[in-house]
């Protein structure tokens, strides 16, 4: 029933990344283990994958602790080559049901690993993140919380039966936050099995908004005697239908399948005909139209800033007009505002502060000094000098990716960002989609970029493309300075577009003028 599951299929990273494995420590107390399976055509699921779940008893503190944990392993195609989904997150409950402590491990590009740890303390919760800024950091608590144990064995503790509907709080890592679920329990069905059918009691499990976002809903089947889960589904957002049974440890270690699933096509947007030269033109309108069924108000799903504009369309229910200009030199303002400290201060993410990433600022600005200059000679070193890999948001930290100059759209918009901090510019990453001129049409794909403030307003620049400004081909659907983030909260509205799927097309073209 895990929300964090969710969150791990939108960090999509390179096969030579994993995951750090839990220690085996304590005693294995009870486990199982599950096939991971995508919907792959209207035949069906294919495996991609498996999870892991453990649970041990040890000792801390003077105090039995059972630990469990649950990984996640997944290879989906991305494009022409293979990725992975890597994540492991685990709670630790007294015998009595009780969390005292959380834990995940998340991989976050090619070499680097996020690792979270958290005890309870009362009402709070201490967080320790590793990394090169070991910060702890409290966030509120609620004793009624209840672990992966707990939830595994939510049904048989309220002696769950057809037409009942509960509650309880689950602790989603990936936000570092408290997130309420909601269960509405269904009928018995007959599901079919090697020998047969077997008769379970169904039931959808559905979490409290995030911040505005629907997280995905997921439905359960559980053996209709013990309650025991014994399959569960659910929509992960920009890969497809992901469904879990139980199986044994050699079917579920056993190779995935073929991959007929192409995530970069899944998660596209497709416009129906080609714009030529559209990064280089003045103005683009977009018109997107969401589906009926989505909630949100599209007005509020993409960005309303100094170079995009979003308008309603009249007569036309769930349809936005996206005006999107390329701003290629800051503009001439009454007032010169300042940035805030958030935009300066390095952070986890964007690790301002690192030895290489400022020597690499120093070396790519030079004796520039103009923050604009700088920022568009630090583009334009990031674009020549980082190696590209087509893995999808995989999230390295700028310090890392100053390593390993090497990753995709994110990370050349961490280390262009954090090198512009570097230099005293105030900067932040935009999150959105791009034009991309594929087969058998065009596509807005998922992107991220980096935006500089110069002159008492934020400039878009790409690393990426490096042509010295972002041009009309980037939607904006959000924007993040980092501050004070261990999570993947920034990535919120994201999945509220990827879930959504709207219908995409070009109306106007402003041309740029001729010189």
């Amino acid at each position: 029933m895990s929300r964090w599951i969710v969150f791990a299929g939108l960090l999509v990273m390179p096969t030579a990344a994993a995951a750090a494995a839990a220690p085996d420590e304590g005693k294995l107390v009870s486990e199982f283990w599950e096939n991971a399976l995508l919907k792959a055509d209207e035949q069906g699921f294919i495996k991609v994958g498996h999870v892991h779940f453990t649970v041990r008893s040890l000792e801390r503190n003077g105090q039995t602790v059972l630990r469990s944990t649950m990984e996640l392993r997944l290879t989906i195609r991305r494009g022409n080559a293979t990725a992975k989904v890597e994540a492991d997150a685990g709670t630790e409950e007294t015998p009595e049901g009780k969390v005292v402590g959380v834990f995940m491990r998340q991989a976050l590009g090619q070499q680097q690993t996020l690792v979270m740890n958290g005890v309870v303390e009362g009402k709070q919760l201490r967080l320790s993140i590793e990394g090169q800024i070991n910060q702890d950091k409290l966030v509120p608590w609620d004793d009624k919380v209840i672990g992966l144990l707990g939830e595994q064995n939510a049904l048989k503790a309220h002696k769950a039966k057809p037409g009942d509907a509960f509650e309880y709080l689950m602790f989603e890592p990936t936000l570092t936050s408290t997130v309420p679920i909601r269960v509405q329990v269904g009928e018995f069905e007959d599901i079919p099995v090697t020998n047969g059918k077997r008769k379970v009691l169904k039931a959808v499990v559905t979490p409290a908004k995030v911040q505005g976002i629907q997280l995905p809903s997921k439905t359960i089947w559980a053996d209709a005697d013990s309650l025991a889960i014994l399959q569960s589904e659910f929509e992960l957002p920009g890969i497809g239908s992901l469904r879990m049974v139980r199986a044994s440890k050699e079917h579920a270690m056993a190779p995935p399948g073929v991959m007929k699933v192409n995530i970069l096509e899944a998660q596209a947007i497709q416009l129906p005909k080609s714009v030529p030269q559209i990064h280089s033109q003045r103005a683009v309108t977009y018109r997107l139209t969401f589906p009926a069924k989505d909630e949100g108000d599209p007005l509020t799903a993409f960005s309303n800033d100094g170079r995009q504009l979003v308008k309603a369309v009249d007569g036309m229910p769930k349809t936005v007009d996206v005006t999107v200009e390329a701003v290629r030199e800051p503009r001439r303002l009454d007032k010169d505002e300042a940035a805030g400290d958030e935009f300066l201060k390095s952070n986890f993410f964007l690790n301002s502060d690192d030895a290489l990433v400022r020597e690499l600022a120093a070396k790519a600005v030079g004796n520039a000094k103009e923050p604009w200059d700088k920022a568009r000679l630090i583009e334009k070193w990031v674009h020549r000098n980082m190696k590209s890999f087509n893995f999808g948001e995989a999230m390295a930290t700028a310090d890392e990716v100053a390593k390993t100059l090497s990753g995709d759209c994110s990370e050349y918009a961490m280390l262009t960002a954090a090198m512009c901090k570097a230099r005293g510019i105030p900067a932040r990453t935009a999150i959105g989609v791009i034009y991309v001129e594929a087969r058998p049409k065009p596509t807005l794909a998922f992107h991220m970029w980096t935006e500089v403030y110069v002159r008492g307003q934020w400039l878009a620049i790409d690393a990426t493309l490096g042509l010295g400004a972002a041009g009309p081909g980037h939607l904006k659907i959000t924007d993040a300075s980092w501050h004070d983030v261990r999570s993947f909260t920034p990535l919120l509205p994201v999945m509220r577009v990827i879930v959504a799927k709207p219908q995409a097309e070009v109306v106007r073209v402003y041309a740029t003028p001729s010189p």
